[in-house]
Parts: structure tokens; sequence; C-alpha cells
């Protein structure tokens, strides 16, 4: 959706293409300097002196006219939104809105219907991208399926339940097992005892 000011957008952009780049003195020397634009300060500096060849040198010269500045690339002038107060001061014909992250739902929701019925231009209308992303036909829909999953915490609470005292009754199946095989070793231990003290005691007796 082009906005009435598409044509300053586009001129703004051949403007920016003509603007060089303004890089930091000796970053090509040193892998550790960044070749972003850093202000010189010293005495003798020949792009500060502003010296032919030196380089090119920030200045006030390569600025953008001031009604070309902070324009949505869409041709609209950008407005952040917050409730439906800010919604009615807005101008449909020039301005578009951008709702806050800090928003919920219901109130999205309230500012999309009032923006729809005013024909205001929503730049962040997420909200039916992501009904699109669910393969839902349109909002109602989606909404309809979320509070049917959302009034049933009661099945999801039975199987909670169901999964708890089945971990349970397998804990202890494993504990009874763990428990048998301990009395089984001690009672293989205990008579391995008792026929080695009886071995003993028939060679005494073979001795004498």
């Amino acid at each position: 959706m082009a906005g009435p000011f598409k044509q300053l957008v586009e001129l703004r952009a051949k403007l920016k293409e003509r603007i060089p780049k303004f890089l930091r003195v000796n970053y090509a020397r040193y892998d550790k300097i960044d070749d972003s634009w850093r202000r010189q300060r010293g005495r003798h500096n020949t792009i500060r002196r502003s010296i032919k060849g030196a380089g090119n040198k920030v200045s006030v010269g390569y600025g953008i006219p001031k009604n070309m500045k902070h324009l949505h690339p869409s041709g609209y002038k950008e407005v952040l939104v917050r409730n439906l107060n800010e919604v009615n001061k807005v101008n449909p014909k020039t301005e578009a809105i951008r709702i806050a992250s800090n928003v919920g739902l219901k109130k999205r929701l309230e500012i999309l219907s009032v923006a729809k019925e005013r024909g205001i231009y929503v730049l962040n209308d997420r909200v039916i991208s992501r009904v699109k992303k669910k393969g839902y036909n349109n909002l109602k829909e989606m909404l309809s399926v979320e509070k049917r999953v959302s009034s049933k915490p009661e099945e999801s609470g039975k199987r909670h339940k169901e999964d708890v005292n089945k971990s349970e009754k397998e804990s202890k199946e494993v504990k009874d097992s763990n428990d048998k095989r301990k009395e089984e070793t001690s009672k293989g231990k205990a008579s391995s005892k008792t026929t080695k003290k009886a071995a003993g005691k028939n060679t005494t007796k073979r001795s004498k």
C-alpha cells in the first residue's frame, strides 16, 4: 500500500546513493581498528583540516531535507500507538500506526478493528500473520479454537495425575524387585556360610 509520501521516499533513496562512505582514518593499517567513522582530533590531521584528496569528512551538506526524514518505506509517517486514544488522533491520509510490543492481544484486536473502520494502515499487523501461519481462515476461528483448548483444563489435569500415578507405580515395582533381589542374595550368602561351616566340621572329624 503506497502512501502519500512515496515519491519523497524514492527521491530520498536516490540522494542516499550519492552520499559517500565515511571511513575511519588508518582503519586499513590495523586489524583491531574498525572502519566506522570517528571524528579526527589531531592537530595536523588532513581530513580535519579539509585538505583536498585527504578523504571524505562528515558535514552538514551531505544531509537529507527535513521533509524526507522519518518516513516509512511505504510512504507514510510512522506513529507508535499504545491505546485507542492515540489511534483516534492519527491522520489516516498521511500517517500509519505501529502497535507497541507491550500491548496485549485483547487491546491489539480493538486497535485493529478501529484502524480498519477509519482506514488507517497498520505497519505491524502480527495477529493476522499469526492466523495465516496456523492455517485458520480468519481471526474468529483461531480464537474460538484457542478458547476450546483453554476451557478444558480438567482433562489436562486428569492426564497429568494419571501420568504421576503410573510413574509412582513403576517406582514401587522397581523398589519391590530390588528388595526381593537383596533378600535372595542375603539368603544365598547365609546358606553358603552354613555349608562352609559344615564342611569344616567334617574335615576336623576325619583328621581325629
